[in-house]
């Protein structure tokens, strides 16, 4: 049996000289070889101090500084959304029971992912729908992205992407923010038809999705939830960017994040099977 020797993460959180970007720099002493695998729970609010347990290449999981190293092995690839859920129930068990908990899922992709959190869990499920606003020639480039949650719907900007574009930027995210506009509040009737307005005010908020690669859709959702009122978020992933999920602990209570891969190319890197969540789907899994 692997013995498990305990490391130590420390997060520093500054604010960069120009712009509102938070940024964390993350030191592990000693070094372990694979940190892609290693689960990260970051409180950014409080900068707590966390213990990792290692023993092979593909294990470990995050502890508070002076509880007892333990070892439990992490996938480093998910077979699908399922396995992920999985993984990241696995990673949010402290949080079953707790009072006024709901998970929220970001569609399309997030949903299957957040029904398995939140029937471990035991909390009901429900969806912010969000949307990305792409650049032109490339969707997948979030120029921004829209959210809308209890009747309110925030729009979220990506300067650097729209200073990338130039003059044409800002009028491009226009024309596109009115046809994602468009297409959210069409989602939003689909996939929420028959249920009440959605309120978070003084509840917390597990938000989930199946992979964190910008950040702009996730950044939406979290505005729009703060202008909801809700107690505390918890962003949940099962992969992201490390600096990603740094940015985005700026704005959330915790962050949660299963693996990091190193380098990041996209959320798929990290699934076997990555094949498109359908609406269909999405009804389905809310009504189970």
């Amino acid at each position: 049996m692997a013995t498990v020797s305990p490391h130590t993460i420390q997060i520093r959180i500054k604010r960069q000289s120009r712009g509102p970007r938070f940024v964390a720099c993350i030191a592990l002493q000693p070094p372990v070889r694979a940190l892609n695998t290693v689960p990260l729970k970051m409180n950014f609010r409080t900068r707590q101090r966390y213990s990792v347990a290692s023993g092979s290449a593909n294990a470990g999981t995050v502890h508070r500084q002076g509880s007892e190293p333990r070892l439990e092995t992490v996938k480093g690839q998910f077979a699908d959304r399922d396995d992920a859920g999985r993984a990241l129930a696995d990673a949010l068990a402290p949080y079953r029971g707790a009072p006024n908990l709901i998970v929220l899922a970001l569609p399309r992709g997030g949903v299957p992912v957040a029904r398995v959190v939140a029937d471990v869990l035991n909390a009901p499920l429900d969806v912010v729908v969000v949307r990305k606003v792409g650049s032109p020639g490339n969707a997948e480039f979030a120029m921004g992205a829209l959210a809308s949650i209890a009747g309110t719907t925030v729009t979220v900007r990506n300067p650097e992407v729209l200073s990338r574009l130039g003059d044409e930027g800002e009028r491009a995210f226009l024309r596109a923010v009115e046809r994602e506009r468009r297409e959210l509040e069409r989602r939003e009737r689909q996939y929420r038809a028959g249920r009440g307005p959605l309120d978070v005010a003084g509840k917390t908020v597990i938000l989930v999705d199946d992979g964190i690669a910008t950040g702009a859709t996730m950044r939406a959702a979290l505005q729009a939830l703060s202008s909801a009122h809700a107690a505390a978020v918890i962003v949940a992933v099962p992969v992201g960017p490390a600096d990603t999920c740094a940015e985005i602990g700026a704005l959330a209570d915790t962050v949660v994040c299963v693996v990091t891969p190193e380098p990041f190319w996209a959320v798929g890197q990290a699934y076997r099977d990555f094949a498109q969540t359908s609406d269909d789907d999405v009804r389905r899994l809310l009504t189970r």
